[in-house]
Formats: structure tokens, C-alpha cells, sequence
């Protein structure tokens, strides 16, 4: 079986219109206004999603496999050890987000320094 990508996101887009309609007549604003959310980001192509799961049982590398590039450092040990944000662009840059705001960017080799264990973290805030 295939999936038609196309179509779902259609069919799927006619049936949240059609949930917002009922929560709207409902009286449920405060769910319309949630669903609203998730129609508009699923038509912006928007998506979150959150990988997590025991030390070492390779989310990582499933990470890595879902966007087709070794973006994520992997290893033997436990490789990653802080919370980390990827967003899709047009531009391959990696930037370091500090606690007090500013942004730091840095080459994909550099990355480990930042997500890995062994690093003293310090006040940085990945994404």
C-alpha cells in the first residue's frame, strides 16, 4: 500500500475544517483555535517532532536516517546529551542559542563540542 501524500494532507485539511466547524457550533473556541493551529502548520508543512527514548537505542541515528544526512553525532556510548532543535532550511548552518539570547554559529564539525556529554555545556542552550 502507497501513500498518497497529496491526498491525505487534502483529506485530512477537509476533515480538521470539518472538526472546527462542529467544536465552533460546539461552543469549544478554545479547541478551534487549537485545531486552527494545526491546520495552519500542517498547510505550512510545519511539523514537530519529538524523538526520545532510553540512553543508546539509536535515536541519533534515526534522527540522522529521517533527514538523510549525519547531522547528529552517534557513537558506541551515550553520544548526545542535551536538548536539541532541527529545523528544516534552505541554508545548512548550525546555531548555538545561549541562555542570555545571543547565537553562536558553527561549522557541522563543531557540532559534537556542543551536544556531546564530554562538554563542559556551560550556559548554552541547543537548537
Amino acid at each position: 500500500m502507497t501513500l498518497d501524500y497529496t491526498n491525505t494532507l487534502q483529506q485530512l485539511g477537509r476533515d480538521l475544517e470539518a472538526l472546527i466547524d462542529y467544536t465552533r457550533k460546539l461552543d469549544l473556541n478554545p479547541s478551534a483555535a487549537l485545531l486552527e493551529d494545526v491546520v495552519s502548520r500542517m498547510r505550512e508543512h510545519k511539523f514537530t517532532v519529538a524523538v526520545v527514548g532510553e540512553f543508546k537505542t539509536g535515536k541519533g541515528t534515526f534522527v540522522n536516517a529521517l533527514l538523510g544526512v549525519d547531522v547528529v553525532p552517534t557513537d558506541v556510548i551515550p553520544a548526545t546529551a542535551t536538548l536539541n532543535r532541527i529545523t528544516f532550511g534552505l541554508d545548512s548552518t548550525i546555531e548555538v542559542v545561549y541562555k542570555d539570547g545571543h547565537i553562536d554559529e558553527v561549522e557541522f564539525d563543531e557540532l559534537a563540542r556542543y551536544v556531546t556529554k564530554e562538554r563542559d555545556r556551560g550556559p548554552a542552550r541547543e537548537r
